[in-house]
């Protein structure tokens, strides 16, 4: 990785606040030495693809934007965690192999594309006192040598430093440390996959090698992930919630690997979806990138086809799957009615749904409006798109999932 002449006082602005000057500056190898410092281990049980994602992901100068120093600070501190946390999993699996045998009983999946409404009803399956969450500081931190505490805190310090130079994501994308988080941070340690380091930056080359690569192992490495965290509080007897629109693409790998899986895919008009993301990956890039002004409208088309690629994707892979693990959710439905979606699903995949999970939705509902942090605002004009033309790009996807337009 390229080093950046990165003065002193450059790092004085109250933004860099608590902020290592070595992240900035670190190349791939120093990464790695401070990853081996900081836990005092050294076997990142590395497979060759991912030994060979993570040198692509940091290959010099192969970024599609130029960084600013917080976004090469933010990507080097995501990864020196991924590094810290395959460590740590190499470790204590080592210490106990029957982490291993951990079963993960008909997990739901929750995926769709991003801005479809998945972080509602994560939130709300999430209610169900039968069911599990990966939390945020689980998902952060694998370590053993950090008490929970610890790992809350440490966890409170990266999200608010995401939204303290993002402000746009806690609109969006509300995170706690102790609530519900993506379980796409967890395949970050595999490096295998593009989708969770492009908050910060775009890797075309690293994006277009991880296609041909097979995903097996990337979700058999997930797995031993939860294994690893549901030893670690004996939870073994609830049900896992998952949730990643990433998971769209790698459908055939999730089936293989958890073949009872529950997976529920979202719905919503690509109008409503497309504006949003771009929106919400402006915002970030903006932060942490030099990307100029006319690259904005670039930027959009790629989101478009980028959008219309994952959903090619899912629709071929899912007609080669079975249909008993698989549930349509459109996005209209779900925000008039949420509860009696969320029994629809349960009652799809035969699983009882009590008075108290119904209560706790109803609560959850009421302290958590629509909005609650502020409304994002965008439109299709300003990244030069149009109606007709989001509609023709997505009309077989449309049409095959009946998809609802308006909300």
């Amino acid at each position: 990785m390229k080093k950046l002449n990165i003065s002193p006082s450059s790092t004085q602005h109250p933004k860099f606040a608590n902020i290592q000057p070595t992240l900035i500056q670190s190349t791939s190898s120093k990464l790695l030495s401070i990853s081996r410092e900081q836990t005092g281990l050294h076997d990142f049980d590395w497979t060759s693809d991912s030994k060979e994602g993570y040198l692509k992901l940091l290959e010099p100068g192969k970024e599609e934007y130029p960084y600013k120093p917080i976004g090469r600070y933010f990507i080097n501190r995501d990864v020196v965690n991924a590094l810290k946390n395959r460590l740590h999993v190499k470790n204590r699996i080592d210490k106990d192999r029957t982490i291993l045998n951990q079963p993960i009983k008909s997990p739901f999946f929750i995926t769709g594309l991003p801005r479809t409404g998945t972080t509602l009803l994560h939130n709300l399956i999430s209610c169900d006192p039968e069911n599990r969450f990966l939390s945020a500081w689980e998902a952060h931190c694998l370590s053993d040598n950090k008490t929970k505490e610890q790992k809350i805190q440490d966890t409170e310090k990266i999200i608010q430093s995401v939204y303290k130079n993002i402000p746009a994501r806690k609109k969006i994308h509300y995170v706690e440390p102790e609530g519900p988080e993506e379980c796409g941070i967890l395949f970050r340690n595999s490096f295998t996959t593009p989708f969770v380091y492009q908050l910060h930056n775009r890797f075309p080359s690293y994006s277009k090698w991880h296609l041909s690569k097979d995903q097996k192992p990337t979700y058999a490495y997930y797995k031993k992930q939860l294994q690893l965290i549901q030893s670690s509080n004996n939870s073994n007897q609830h049900r896992w919630v998952l949730k990643a629109p990433m998971h769209l693409l790698y459908l055939d790998s999730l089936i293989s690997t958890f073949p009872d899986a529950n997976v529920i895919v979202t719905h919503r008009d690509p109008r409503k979806i497309l504006p949003s993301n771009i929106s919400l990956g402006l915002s970030s890039l903006s932060a942490c990138t030099r990307i100029k002004d006319k690259q904005h409208l670039e930027y959009a088309s790629t989101g478009l086809m980028l959008l219309f690629f994952m959903i090619q994707i899912a629709m071929e892979k899912r007609n080669k799957l079975p249909t008993k693990n698989f549930i349509d959710i459109q996005y209209n439905d779900l925000v008039n009615d949420p509860i009696n979606v969320v029994e629809k699903i349960y009652d799809r995949f035969n699983i009882k749904h009590s008075d108290h999970f119904h209560y706790r939705m109803e609560e959850y509902l009421k302290k958590n409006p629509q909005h609650k942090f502020g409304k994002h605002h965008y439109s299709l004009e300003e990244h030069n798109l149009t109606d007709e033309n989001i509609i023709n790009t997505f009309s077989s996807y449309i049409d095959k999932y009946h998809v609802k337009l308006g909300l």
